[in-house]
């Protein structure tokens, strides 16, 4: 089975609540941005991620807001479920934003990314400015919609488009091209349910938008 959720923001404990408890072996839960568990690179980060990566159903993450992105960096590239990823360790997986993959049947368009910001201590979290998509991004991902018909089952971000965003928080002065791309993207792609977290809420905004943040959802369609 795939299931979705939102945010963790590096906390363990949202693998203890309840909702997680309907995971079992070999499952798929896949975490809408703001992951959170990459960013110091310490030991006790290290202990915390090989945890994860160790858990029995597999942890698949897109780019969030609040992200090191360099340690995103330290991983290499590989293939995985037939979209380009990288293996953070064992069954846990970062999605690449441009990608489809092939998940149980499925076929998941993933883009993340969001507006971060500098924090203090700029030493070590230089990195955690999000990473808007770069022209580079864009590309890859209007040409893999192409090369797919603009079919696909699911799309998983961690923004969601313009008009989707104005429905939630009405109109602001800090959307960026991000929330019109993925507006570009809602309208060449056809898909059945888009998932996506930041703005911390569980609602369903329309009948194929779904914001998700402490739930834990199950992808049925």
């Amino acid at each position: 089975m795939i299931y979705v959720t939102g945010d963790f923001h590096g906390e363990f404990e949202k693998f203890k609540s309840s909702g997680m408890k309907q995971l079992k072996k070999n499952d798929i839960l896949i975490v809408c941005g703001d992951f959170g568990f990459l960013w110091d690179g310490g030991h006790a980060e290290k202990r915390l991620i090989k945890k994860i990566g160790r858990l029995p159903y597999k942890v698949l993450f897109v780019e969030g807001s609040h992200e090191n992105y360099r340690a995103f960096d330290e991983y290499p590239e590989t293939t995985v479920y037939g979209g380009r990823a990288r293996i953070i360790y064992g069954n846990l997986v970062l999605l690449r934003r441009g990608n489809i993959y092939q998940i149980e049947g499925k076929k998941i368009f993933a883009f993340g990314g969001g507006m971060g910001e500098f924090l203090e201590n700029s030493e070590q979290t230089e990195g955690s400015i999000a990473r808007l998509p770069t022209e580079e991004d864009m590309k890859l991902a209007l040409k893999t919609i192409e090369s797919c018909d603009g079919q696909v089952d699911v799309v998983v971000t961690h923004d969601c488009p313009m008009l989707i965003r104005g429905s939630i928080i009405g109109n602001s002065e800090d959307m960026n091209h991000l929330h019109i791309f993925l507006q570009l993207i809602s309208e060449k792609l056809s898909f059945r349910q888009w998932y996506f977290g930041c703005y911390h809420m569980d609602k369903q905004v329309s009948p194929t938008y779904r914001a998700v943040y402490d739930n834990v959802v199950r992808v049925n369609i």
